[in-house]
């Protein structure tokens, strides 16, 4: 991935241009060399050249270089665990297969499957090139032939590169067998049989599923590996399953050919096999060349290994030569058999080869061409090549100036030099070019990089310096001294210095450790880190030399010598070794012989001197040379032994005494006598290292070892007797003989057989023998039993003795009483801490060697702070045993320590435990100070002497710890003496630990880059140091805070301020560590300690911001007031936060938010911290008392409001019975945090300004958790007053925005309503006797009051209307004489409403007298108070109208002001001047004021002074409209309408019946209110009262209405009746708004059209049925002749009605809207249609025939008496036809015909159906009147009325005369069947829905109105017309003319047939449906 870096910093290997080098394209490259390499390799033997070139090419590129691309075991030896994964066992870890993703769009996911590919395919291409090679299908030129070692390199290699491809997947069931058959080829029976069995265990089944493989190669593969295990003759899995399971068969030698992978390779093998049998001479296996001499050692130990376990072949006299061809000799003198002459280099040629059998090894006669990239890098950079002597010339240095042939493709190879011409050059060739450039940049950039790594190094500084100030200072008041060396700021400066600061106070030692410690991690990190980790080999020279069963040999005793012993050469003179090797036939055990001689044996016969004595062996060399003698045992026995057996004779040695002059045969004599004594002494080492107990090594290989020791033992004594006889006379001088007599002496001590006491006097004589000798030091630090050879170490080893007793009694492990060892051992070790100094002369020398002044300082003060001295007396019995344990090692006593631990642990005495933890650490820290101050000791000697100790510690600071924290009595052995000796030591251990964290510091500001390996990659190493050092500090800060409490504890009169203290202490530690990032190591202990401290400390100051801090670094919650300043990141990982500490944290977050206002507290970053506590937190069940005064909270809130309550609360009275709550059944509401977190809602949602409706959540939420709050104590006034603010809001938004609550649901606002009072009283009376008296809270206390008045005052106004106070049908019964019910009290008078809002307001006021909102609010109150009239006052006292009017003129006093006259942003507030004008017009209306009083009240406003005074009330008017129009002008953007509305009353009220005056006022509202259109443009001011908008709109409504009535101005009420009935939730009362407009509407078209109210029953009420419907149509096509009905107002009226009752659809009762479209079509009836009649009839009577008689026509009908019997008797007002029938004058026969009585008048539906048709549209066909027969053969006229006739009929108005003309008499239905029967045959209709079922007509009127109703609420709730249309579009209005509002355009008719109604659904000619109820 690409990475970032800092501008302001640049490396020296950066160029100026921009290398995109990112995994990507990496891989990516990888890809398309990978595909070139394989395209290369299947194109055959001619392009194998390319082949190799581009697979070489392929593993140089980057993805191979990654540490994925490395083997998991590979990768996890050179990097190490994970970092998450240190502190888990590595046997959890589990290798698996890497799952190859086959998605080449994805780059990094394609990367094992290229890695793994590209190894196979290389892995291929290697032995088919070899095979290639065998059958000669390449150039013999270029590939010489192929010999035997060449093929075994080359499948060695191939197999390599197998085993990396199935390391990245080991699922390739082919690579295994192709593994196999090499494995074959190389003679590895393990490797093949593994393979072979990998094979099979591919399937599930495993090998039982062998014989189930359906594949040949799958069974061929069994059948190798049953033939493989006869061979290896391995019975017992022959014998058992699944190789018992395979049939053995023969497979055909073409079918093995065949399936044979690598055919040509078995067969020339076998070949090779058979010439090789016949040969006279043995083969000779070539070796790889080895880079060191233990490299060396390990090659020829496997090769013989292999030998003997038939890993190779064992031919008889084979023998071994190594390849010399990547080994180069260095040209100094050498001797050719001296193995140590000379120190040989490698080529220092780094230019890849350009051809196959020089790239791949085993190619050119076995000859490595690559090397490693540490040898390329180190021969790549010229500083690290060594030195070549003076005078002489370098082979490899003539060789790296020449010039190899490479595959860079660049300019200058190919001989062009002149790039310009071409291409340009790469990216990469640029930046190579401009290092130059870069250098000279770099010179520049140096000083500035140098400053800013000062400035970052003095930030640690200066925390260290802080810290460690404080914490010295509170150390140094007890006793403790130290951090002086941490203080110091140039702390590196002990790094770079070969002796430490003199004038320093702090121990020499001490010093030195820092700059071990520095030294170590700067230069031997990776080598000397397993030293930390303890990860050595026991028995090495670095092992801890004390076990738990004993003291070890060397006892840690320091010698006498300090010399210092160099490490021996790696690689001195293994070439000419090599060389001399291969010159000569030798077997492999000779060549093991050779190898074991060369360091053994001396080759400078001056000295006589061996590697194993002049040098110090590698832990590698010395392992392989132990295991060469205990493999090779008998050869080098046999070896060495024969020419001492032919000195047993006395012949041989009479000769040996003649030639004993012989130097050669000296030189001999001595090197012999030195190697087997050397091996002597090697043998006695194992055998004593591996014969402890806790060795590990089983008793037959000790056994083993034994007697192998003592056979050398009988060897060295046979050799050292020859050499005695050699010489004249043996001398002691000799270090042969005295390394001889030790030996003899320490194998007397090894053996079983020997006592004790034989032993010490063996030991007396060799101490007499050596000091004999004048005291000699041989030292073999190569030997781990005996290092050094000294009468020091023979005295150390006689103590050992004589006190072994001692110990094995101590570390006796079946002792099971505890209480002897206890009295044994601590007496004695308490007195050698006490007193660790022997006598007077060694404390003098050892303050003069520099011990510590701060030691003696720390004495004074004991001295001083004790009253006795600091003595301790020496135990009886046991000053011989103490004088030994001074001499010995630190570790002894750290071992006895232990075991005392062990015996307290035993009986479980916790304070002792502890004491004995504190008591190592001390010795440890006394030992890091005493080893670190010999500087007579190499520096590494030191530096492994310091991490081993470090190595200890742990074990010994953890434990304390653990104890310490999970013990209350840990520390009560504690005493002042031992907290001090304890915190002395561990002060001690934190400075040494800072040197670590110096280091750290400079690379982590980039002054140093990291340690590095030679390969220059990043040492692994080094975080798992880094893990350890942090961890060991972290715990050791704690012990030592733990430690000081207690000290606190123990000295009250020390430390005054012990929380202070304590919180200094962890403060300073907090920010030291934390600005380093590792405050979270170990487990966050430290953290944890911090929280559990913070949270006891609160009565520290700033001890919230530690809190907090502390809380940010556990779990990532910032609980700081000012983060940005106050949060330091400390880059420690958060952890989710769990309910424990989320209700600890409350307290905390509690006190941050109050020190915020809540408006800033939601905004504030602080907010989401409490939210991610409460979620953190976890509710409990609420109990009984919660439930149930939960219940008690519900009932009060619903219950109706008594006035008397809401004045008691101004005496503070008011209580709810409660129950209490204990505090732990509810910790977070009894802290305060549900009200916290209701008032953060409840603020987040009043602070939001909103521009229309919002979600109402966050109130819900407030509310919720007010009620919790409530639930736990309703004491909180505050809750109760938040909670009335929350419930005020929900009123608030649910009138604000629409009207649709207002009108809809008025029970549930006042149900808030309520709720919102109950809590404003509950909290008034509370805050009246409980309330602090903080500036606060009075705050609090004016809005409580200012709000609650606010509430009173909106709920007695409209359009809430004192709904809040009704009691409605709540009653209570009273017990008087008798029970009765009533209302349980009075209900709430508007006047008293006013009144105690007035009281609320002046309190409000009392302490905030400047607010211009109250002072507004307070005069609205007493005008509404001022102007009510008696019936609303009653007896009560109103206030004057100087009250009133100073109010108003106090709250413009108090406007604020523009702060800019720029500032146009912000609107004037007019609210004040506009009411104090309103109400002082209205005061001089009432005669209350004068014209001149009010003008002058009037200048309190300036928008009054521009207009001159009045003084009558003639020009009062003009005057108030000049005051109005100038508040009108400061709105300049027209967002204020209530000017405009009072000047148009002005204008009008006066003159209310004046034309003039309703154009005036009309002008006024179309200004602004009203447009054209009709569009109402009234906005909402800010401060105007919620809901008054709609009452407001519905004003302007009525009043713009009553002026177009008025002004008889239809267009603009069609228009405004369109709006308002679109705008349902814009108005108050929408309902009764529009039923207004309406009525408005149809009087004004009533007066326009002059139709007669009641016409209809005037003209259709005596005409004779039959007639209407013959005539109705030439009236009907005259309405839709346009052009003839253009003129007619009737017939406007009458399409303006018909559309008024579409746009009603049912909202109000159409019964008014019925009656005028009857009686405008009654007047067309009688005027247009009698002339149309007439017209007609005129046409057609000249063809009519005379004898038929004319028609009576109805005007000359007498007028029918309305008291007749028969006028009663016929309901629908018909003549009687006796009397008034055309045929009453004829003559009557003899016989009379039956009468046929015909029906007089017409239905109202047949009415309105006509007239719909009148105003259908031209192209619509007329209706076609229809007959439906009824069930019993009575018949009915129908014309379907598009409307809802049902609810007309049932709206009609009371006591109307055509109330009964909506239905037709049955008895005139049965005649008109009868007479017309043939005629209705004709038109009768079949209805459309036959099937409807019948119902009762009562059930069909509620139907049809709930479906009306429905329909209506279904419109509104969508906001659009309910027809779906709009009233502005002209083809919608067209089409809705033939609609009635009915879905469908059906309509529905009902007529009375009996008790049962059937309807039926027949079309019209209009398209619309027209439904009959026969």
């Amino acid at each position: 991935m690409s990475t970032f870096k800092a501008l302001n910093i640049e490396s020296d290997d950066e160029s100026d241009i921009e290398i995109d080098d990112t995994k990507e394209i990496q891989i990516e490259e990888a890809l398309k060399l990978y595909q070139t390499a394989l395209k290369y390799h299947s194109e055959g033997p001619q392009s194998y050249d390319k082949a190799a070139d581009a697979y070489r090419a392929l593993f140089e590129s980057d993805i191979f270089k990654y540490p994925e691309s490395l083997s998991e075991l590979r990768r996890l030896e050179q990097y190490g665990l994970p970092a998450e994964t240190d502190d888990v066992l590595q046997d959890e870890l589990e290798a698996g297969a890497v799952a190859i993703v086959n998605n080449s769009d994805n780059g990094p996911s394609t990367l094992p499957q290229i890695l793994h590919l590209s190894y196979k395919n290389h892995g291929e291409f290697m032995l088919e090139l070899l095979q290639s090679r065998i059958r000669g299908q390449v150039s013999s030129v270029a590939y010489p032939p192929v010999t035997q070692n060449q093929v075994a390199i080359a499948a060695a290699a191939a197999l390599n590169y197998f085993v990396e491809a199935l390391d990245k997947d080991d699922s390739d069931l082919d690579l295994w067998r192709r593994s196999s058959a090499v494995a074959g080829v190389l003679g590895s029976r393990r490797i093949e049989r593994f393979c072979l069995e990998a094979v099979l265990d591919g399937d599930e089944e495993g090998v039982n599923g062998v014989l189930s493989l359906p594949g040949l190669e799958e069974a061929l593969a069994g059948l190798q590996l049953k033939d493989l295990v006869e061979r290896l003759r391995d019975q017992l899995s022959l014998g058992q399953p699944p190789l018992t399971n395979i049939k053995k068969r023969k497979a055909s030698t073409m079918l093995q050919r065949k399936l044979a992978p690598y055919p040509t390779i078995s067969i020339t093998q076998q070949q090779w096999g058979e010439v090789r049998s016949t040969l006279p001479h043995p083969a000779r296996f070539v070796l790889q060349p080895p880079n060191d001499w233990a490299e060396l050692g390990d090659l020829i130990l496997r090769q013989m290994l292999a030998e003997q376990h038939g890993g190779a072949p064992a031919v008889p006299g084979s023998g071994i030569a190594f390849d010399l061809s990547l080994l180069s000799p260095q040209p100094a003198p050498l001797k050719p058999h001296s193995p140590f002459s000379g120190s040989p280099s490698r080529e220092s040629a780094q230019n890849m080869a350009s051809t196959v059998s020089e790239q791949f090894p085993g190619l050119d006669q076995g000859q490595l061409t690559l090397l490693p990239q540490s040898e390329q890098s180190r021969i790549a950079d010229p500083v690290t090549v060594p030195a070549e002597p003076a005078g002489t010339v370098s082979a490899s240095t003539e060789s790296a100036s020449m010039t190899l042939p490479t595959r860079k493709r660049s300019t200058d190879a190919a001989g062009l030099h002149d790039a310009g011409e071409g291409r340009t050059k790469s990216k990469r060739l640029r930046a190579r070019e401009s290092l130059a450039d870069t250098a000279t940049a770099h010179e520049n950039i140096v000083p500035s990089l140098s400053k800013q790594y000062q400035a970052d190094l003095d930030y640690f500084q200066s925390i260290d310096a802080c810290c460690f100030e404080a914490i010295g200072a509170l150390m140094k008041k007890f006793g403790v001294h130290g951090f002086e060396l941490a203080q110091d700021p140039q702390l590196d400066a002990y790094h770079k210095q070969g002796s430490p600061n003199a004038e320093s106070t702090v121990d020499v030692g001490l010093q030195n450790a820092c700059t071990n410690l520095t030294e170590f991690l700067r230069d031997n990190c990776d080598s000397l880190a397993p030293l930390l980790f303890g990860q050595l080999a026991n028995g090495s020279p670095d092992a801890d030399g004390v076990t738990k069963s004993g003291i070890s040999k060397r006892a840690g005793f320091e010698g006498a010598s300090k010399t210092e012993i160099p490490s021996m050469p790696s690689d001195v003179g293994l070439y000419g070794w090599l060389q001399s090797m291969d010159d000569d036939w030798y077997h492999v055990k000779d060549i093991a012989f050779a190898w074991l001689m060369s360091l053994l044996r001396a080759h400078d016969t001056t000295d006589y001197q061996t590697t194993y004595t002049r040098y110090r062996w590698s832990e590698r060399l010395k392992t392989m040379v132990v295991r060469m003698i205990v493999n090779l045992d008998d050869h080098i026995y046999e070896k060495l032994r024969e020419p001492l057996d032919e000195f047993a004779t006395e012949e041989a040695r009479v000769i040996e005494k003649t030639y004993k002059d012989s130097a050669d045969d000296m030189a001999r004599t001595k090197t012999d006598e030195e190697v087997i004594q050397t091996l002597f002494e090697l043998h006695l080492d194992i055998y004593s290292l591996i014969k402890e107990p806790n060795s590990g090594v089983d008793q037959d290989t000790v056994v083993a070892q034994g007697d192998r020791l003592q056979r050398w033992c009988d060897l060295a004594r046979t050799a050292m007797r020859r050499r005695a006889d050699m010489q004249d006379q043996p001398s002691l001088s000799d270090p042969l003989n005295l390394r001889h007599l030790w030996a003899l002496t320490f194998h007397l001590n090894v053996c079983d057989d020997v006592t004790q006491e034989h032993v010490i006097a063996c030991l007396d004589e060799l101490r007499a023998i050596f000091k004999a000798a004048a005291d000699p030091v041989i030292e073999l630090v190569n030997n781990a039993v005996m290092p050094e050879l000294s009468v020091v170490t023979i005295d150390g080893e006689v103590s050992r003795l004589t006190t072994k007793d001692f110990f094995e009694k101590v570390f006796d492990e079946s002792q099971t009483d505890p209480m002897p060892l206890i009295e044994s051992l601590e007496p004695m070790l308490e007195y050698l801490i006490r007193n660790p100094v022997k006598n007077d002369d060694e404390a003098m020398r050892s303050d003069q060697d520099g011990d510590t002044s701060r030691d003696r300082s720390t004495a004074i003060f004991l001295r001083e702070h004790t009253e006795v001295e600091n003595l301790y007396p020496e135990p009886p019995g046991t000053h011989e045993l103490i004088a030994v344990l001074r001499d010995r090692n630190v570790s002894v006593q750290i071992m006895l320590w232990q075991r005392l631990r062990q015996a307290y642990e035993a009986i479980n005495y916790i304070p002792m435990i502890v004491s004995c933890y504190f008591r190592g650490i001390e010795l440890q820290m006394s030992d890091i100070k005493n080893s670190q101050s010999r500087v007579d000791v190499p520096p590494i000697a030191r530096q492994i002497n310091l991490l081993k100790t470090l190595r200890q510690l742990p074990g010994l600071v953890n434990p304390s710890l653990k104890l310490v924290q999970s013990h209350e009595d840990a520390l009560e052995c504690m005493d002042n003496e031992r907290l001090r000796s304890i915190m002395n030591a561990l002060v001690e251990l934190l400075q040494l630990l800072h040197a670590f964290n110096v280091f750290e510091d400079t690379i982590r500001i980039s002054q140093r880059q990291p340690p590095t390996t030679d390969a220059g990659l990043p040492l692994m190493t080094l975080p798992a140091i880094t893990v350890y050092f942090h961890d060991l500090e972290i715990r050791t800060w704690v012990v030592l805070y733990l430690l000081f409490k207690e000290a606190l504890s123990q000295n009250r009169d020390i430390f005054s301020t012990p929380n202070e203290d304590r919180f200094e202490l962890l403060q300073a530690v907090h920010r030291s560590v934390g600005a380093r990032g590792f405050v979270h190591e170990s487990n966050r202990i430290f953290l944890k300690l911090l929280k559990q401290e913070m949270f006891q400390l609160t009565m520290v100051d700033r001890h919230e911001l530690e809190l907090s801090q502390v809380l940010y670094d556990m779990y990532g919650i910032k609980c700081y007031l000012n983060p940005a300043i106050e949060c330091l990141e400390h880059r420690s990982p958060s952890e989710p936060l769990d309910k424990n500490v989320a209700l600890q944290t409350l307290d905390l977050l509690m006190a941050q938010a109050s020190r915020l206002t809540i408006r800033d507290l939601v905004k504030h970053p602080l907010k989401d911290t409490i939210d991610k506590v409460h979620g953190a937190l976890v509710r409990k069940k609420p109990t009984d008392a919660i439930l149930r005064n939960r219940e008690v909270y519900r009932a009060y809130l619903k219950s109706p409001i008594n006035p008397i309550e809401l004045y008691k609360c101004l005496q503070g009275e008011g209580q709810l019975t409660t129950i209490p709550v204990q505090q732990e059944q509810a910790v977070p509401a009894a802290k305060g945090w549900y009200f916290l977190m209701g008032h953060i809602a409840l603020s987040k949602f009043r602070s939001q300004k909103r521009t229309g409706p919002s979600p109402t959540e966050d109130i819900d939420i407030a509310i919720a958790f007010f009620m919790q709050d409530l639930e736990y104590s309703m004491d909180h006034w505050e809750t109760w007053y938040r909670l009335a603010q929350a419930y005020d809001s929900k009123v608030e938004e649910s009138i604000t925005w629409s009207s649709e609550k207002i009108n809809s649901s008025p029970h549930e606002l006042a149900q808030l309503q309520r709720a919102a009072i109950h809590c404003y009283t509950l909290a008034t009376a509370l805050a009246m006797r409980s309330a602090d008296l903080a500036f606060e809270t009075s705050s609090k206390m004016a809005d409580l009051y200012a709000d609650f008045a606010m509430r009173i005052y909106a709920s007695s106004r409209e359009p809430l209307s004192m709904q809040a106070f009704s009691l409605g049908d709540v009653e209570k019964y009273f017990s008087t004489h008798t029970v009765i019910k009533g209302k349980p009290f009075k209900e709430m008078r508007v006047f008293v409403a006013w009144r105690f809002a007035k009281v609320l307001f002046q309190r409000a006021l009392a302490s905030n007298p400047k607010s211009w909102t109250l002072h507004f609010a307070l005069g609205k109150c007493l005008w509404k108070m001022h102007s009510a009239n008696e019936a609303v006052r009653g007896h009560d006292q109103i206030p004057s109208t100087q009250q009133v009017l100073q109010a108003f003129i106090r709250a413009i006093e108090y406007l604020p002001e523009k702060r800019d006259s720029r500032d146009t942003k912000r609107e004037p507030i007019l609210e004040p001047h506009y009411k104090l004008v309103s109400i002082v017009h209205k005061m001089v209306q009432r005669r209350d004021l004068s014209p001149s009083e009010g003008c002058r009240v009037l200048e309190a406003s300036h928008h009054s002074c521009s207009v001159a005074p009045c003084e009558d009330l003639d020009h009062w008017e003009p005057y108030i409209l000049s005051v109005l129009k100038n508040v009108r002008t400061a709105d300049k953007s027209n967002w204020h309408h209530r000017m405009v509305a009072r000047a148009a009353h002005i204008i009008y009220d006066n003159n209310e019946g004046d034309f003039g005056s309703a154009i005036g006022a009309k002008h006024e509202l179309t200004q602004q209110i009203f447009t054209k259109t009709m569009v109402m443009n009234v906005w909402r001011p800010d401060n105007e009262r919620p809901g008054r908008h709609f009452v407001y709109t519905t004003r302007y409504v009525r009043f713009f209405v009553k002026l177009l009535e008025q002004l008889m101005d239809r267009a603009s009420l069609d228009a405004l009746a369109r709006r308002l009935r679109k705008r349902t939730t814009d108005f108050f009362e929408h309902g009764a708004l529009w039923l207004e407009i309406c009525s408005a509407y149809l009087r004004v078209l009533r007066r326009y059209g002059q139709v007669p109210i009641g016409h209809e029953i005037t003209v259709f009420g005596a005409l004779v049925h039959p007639h209407f419907p013959a005539q109705k149509d030439a009236l009907e096509k005259w309405c839709q002749d346009s052009e003839a009905s253009a003129n007619n107002a009737v017939h406007e009226v009458l399409k303006e009605v018909m559309e008024i009752k579409r746009l009603n659809s049912s909202l109000c009762k159409p019964a008014a809207i019925d009656d005028l479209i009857g009686d405008a079509y009654a007047l067309l009836y009688e005027t247009v249609g009698r002339r149309l009649w007439r017209e007609q009839e005129a046409n057609a009577a000249p063809s009519a025939p005379t004898s038929q008689v004319a028609p009576v026509s109805d005007t000359t009908q007498p007028k029918t008496n309305s008291m007749s019997l028969a006028h009663l008797m016929n309901v629908d007002d018909t003549p009687e036809p006796s009397k008034y029938s055309p045929m009453a004058n004829t003559p009557t026969p003899a016989e009379p015909a039956p009468t046929v009585r015909k029906k007089v008048g017409v239905g109202r539906r047949e009415i309105r159906a006509a007239a719909e048709a009148c105003v259908a549209k031209a192209t619509a066909a007329a209706p076609v009147p229809t007959r439906q027969t009824t069930l019993d053969g009575r018949a009915q006229m129908i014309r379907g009325p598009p409307g809802p006739d049902v609810e007309s009929r049932a709206g009609s108005r009371a006591g109307s005369i055509h109330d009964s003309a909506d239905d037709e008499s049955e008895l005139s239905d049965v005649d008109e069947s009868v007479v017309n029967e043939a005629e209705l045959e004709r038109q009768v209709r079949k209805p459309m829905f036959p099937g409807l079922t019948r119902r009762s007509p009562e059930v069909v009127v509620e139907a049809e109105h709930d479906d009306a109703e429905e329909m209506d609420e279904d419109a509104d709730t969508a906001g659009v017309d309910p027809e779906g249309v709009t009233a502005e579009a002209d083809g919608a209005e067209a089409a809705g003319d033939a609609v009635d509002g009915d879905l469908g355009g059906s309509t529905r008719t009902t007529d009375t047939a009996g008790d049962s109604a059937h309807e039926s659904v027949v079309p019209d000619g209009t398209g619309a449906g027209v439904a009959a109820i026969p």
